[in-house]
């Protein structure tokens, strides 16, 4: 099954909850009332630098994954998000061919403690999956969002608590984008869209990283 049609799937699943779909209108209504994206990291850029945990504690810098090539970064919402997942098994479904042509893939997390430990062990074992303490990452590449009213109370009631889960009282997530960057540090590719049930597809990931 392809991610797309996996992720048409997990969409197919709560199209009828009315709930879900009013949160879901509003997430995308916030977005765009308040250009949240105008100021998303665009290609031609360089891509911040950063020095972020891994899930297994090590640390981890730009600098030295551009001193062996070039890589992807995916911000994910969290091992409770099903199209996050999805993506996460799909990065790592490509990882063996994008490590064959010298590239590393990124999963990016703002969730603590031990899951994204979890997360990466139970679904992507070849993915490299950093620790966004704070979101800091996703606020220098201009993809974070607080969340509104009605969609924290849709996930409360989901018993999923992102203050805890995160470490932080602050209720914020990344959009879940995709950049590729080149060895040199600038992002040639990114995929962007506010709707966090659609994902970059891994062959054009691939294609990017090539």
């Amino acid at each position: 099954m392809t991610l797309e049609a996996r992720l048409a799937a997990e969409r197919a699943k709560r199209a009828g909850n009315l709930r879900m779909q009013a949160a879901l209108g509003e997430v995308l209504a916030t977005l765009a009332r308040g250009g949240a994206l105008d100021g998303a990291l665009a290609t031609e850029e360089r891509f911040p630098d950063f020095l972020l945990p891994d899930a297994e504690g090590r640390l981890v810098s730009r600098d030295a994954l551009l001193a062996r090539g070039p890589f992807s970064v995916t911000f994910l919402r969290g091992g409770w998000c099903p199209y996050c997942v999805a993506m996460l098994e799909a990065l790592d479904g490509i990882a063996g061919q994008a490590g064959a042509a010298g590239a590393a893939l990124l999963a990016v997390t703002p969730e603590t403690g031990g899951l994204p430990l979890d997360m990466k062990r139970a679904h992507a074992p070849g993915v490299t999956m950093l620790v966004d303490v704070d979101s800091g990452l996703a606020a220098s590449c201009g993809v974070l969002y607080r969340v509104p009213g009605v969609y924290r109370d849709l996930l409360a009631g989901h018993d999923i608590d992102l203050a805890t889960r995160q470490g932080t009282p602050d209720w914020i997530l990344p959009v879940p984008a995709t950049f590729v960057v080149t060895r040199d540090g600038v992002v040639t590719w990114r995929h962007l869209d506010a709707n966090f049930t659609r994902r970059a597809e891994p062959e054009d990931i691939l294609r990017a990283l090539a």
